[in-house]
């Protein structure tokens, strides 16, 4: 009978959980950081767990990039995105991310792809070796030119969906991405 209760539990948290996350528990505990020792610790000897989004405007068939200004891909374009805390869900991620990193108000909409990406710096002065969550996500609010940027980025720009991006990473991403696009926004 408990076997019974646990599936019928799994199967009901887990049928709201639209971006694969599976609840074990009744609750999960608020995330915190941790301390930047700790964490350059964790760079130095972990994978670190990220989330990369490819932010779309429909309206304007445009999707969002960012220039980064610390390591790794210091100077490069790239999706908006981060470190998964403890207890978030990969679309939370990606919709804290989002809303601190750009000013985005983002809605997410599909898991795209999982991704190994071993970088050959960091803050740390060492290897940095991520697993990534690239999610796909549809802009709610059209700001028009108001992005906020944070303290880790440059310049942002709103990238015409026919130019592609020439790292393999983020191109990898961009197909399944326009892919997503083609099957969903265009058949409406």
């Amino acid at each position: 009978m408990k076997l019974i209760i646990l599936v019928f539990t799994l199967i009901s948290i887990t049928a709201s959980c639209s971006d694969n996350q599976f609840l074990f528990c009744d609750n999960v505990n608020t995330y915190s950081l941790c301390a930047k020792n700790e964490y350059a610790m964790a760079v130095t000897t972990l994978p670190i767990c990220c989330v990369d989004i490819f932010v779309y405007n429909p309206t304007t068939q445009k999707y969002f990039m960012v220039m980064r200004k610390q390591k790794p891909a210091q100077h490069e374009w790239w999706y908006p995105g981060g470190r998964l805390f403890k207890g978030e869900s990969f679309f939370a991620c990606a919709q804290r991310k989002c809303l601190q990193e750009c000013g985005l108000n983002v809605l997410p909409q599909k898991i795209l792809s999982v991704y190994s990406t071993i970088f050959p710096d960091s803050e740390w002065d060492c290897q940095t070796h991520t697993v990534n969550i690239a999610v796909f996500a549809v802009l709610v609010d059209n700001h028009d030119g108001h992005e906020q940027l944070d303290d880790n980025h440059d310049q942002y720009d709103w990238i015409d969906l026919n130019t592609q991006p020439t790292n393999p990473y983020l191109h990898d991403i961009y197909l399944h991405a326009t892919q997503f696009i083609a099957n969903t926004f265009e058949k409406n």
